[in-house]
């Protein structure tokens, strides 16, 4: 979806610039204007890309998430609280210090170090789409006003080129916002990305549950062998 979106917001605002260059050269300002259409659809898309791109990845995990429940129906979602109740009770019953126990205990805390890792990946998520948003429309905004000027500029102002090119500087000034909102946001989520490397990379590998070297996960390991 990121692709196809990114296809139109490119493709509509190419033929927009080049409509607008050739009215210019031409003094034909109704394909000025014409141009300006073609900047309207470019910006709505990029404002819009939002939904595309994340609502085709909740229809998508949704169907994964419908496919993967009939495979293990609600096992996967009481596993944890299941097995923590199963451990307490199999230790009343023989006592601590089972190797059983032993086991079932190291397998508890790798399934709720894995919750919480998940957990803190789906509050990022849902950080992230928020920020997508915000940061779509300031792209995105300007580049419908910029449209919609020299779609004005163009088609109200055809028969005065004075009025016309002026309308024409204005809205090119107005798509610099636009443009310096994607260079910034380009910037601050390249160094987020890399800070976030960097802690990743301070973290010890306890903190890591995925990781085959955790000693929980080895300790688990060993006893099973």
């Amino acid at each position: 979806m990121t692709t196809l979106g990114t296809i139109g917001v490119c493709a509509t605002g190419a033929a927009g610039a080049f409509q607008v260059v050739r009215g210019v050269q031409n003094v034909n300002l109704k394909q000025v204007g014409g141009g300006g259409i073609s900047f309207l659809v470019s910006g709505s898309t990029l404002t819009a890309a939002p939904i595309l791109i994340h609502g085709g990845a909740a229809v998508t995990g949704k169907l994964s998430a419908d496919k993967l429940k009939k495979e293990l129906g609600k096992m996967q979602c009481t596993a944890l609280s299941s097995l923590e109740s199963d451990v307490r009770q199999l230790n009343q019953m023989t006592g601590s210090g089972v190797s059983n126990s032993n086991q079932y205990d190291v397998l508890c805390k790798l399934l709720k170090q894995r919750r919480e890792f998940l957990d803190q990946a789906d509050q990022k998520k849902k950080r992230e789409i928020i920020e997508s948003f915000l940061s779509y429309a300031a792209k995105g905004g300007p580049q419908i006003a910029w449209g919609t000027m020299l779609t004005r500029a163009g088609y109200k102002y055809y028969d005065n080129p004075v009025k016309s090119f002026r309308g024409i500087a204005q809205a090119a000034t107005v798509n610099e916002v636009s443009w310096g909102n994607w260079m910034l946001d380009t910037v601050q989520k390249g160094a987020r990305n890399e800070w976030s490397y960097y802690k990743d990379g301070k973290r010890s590998v306890e903190e890591r549950p995925f990781d085959v070297s955790n000693p929980k996960l080895v300790e688990l390991l060993n006893q099973n062998r």
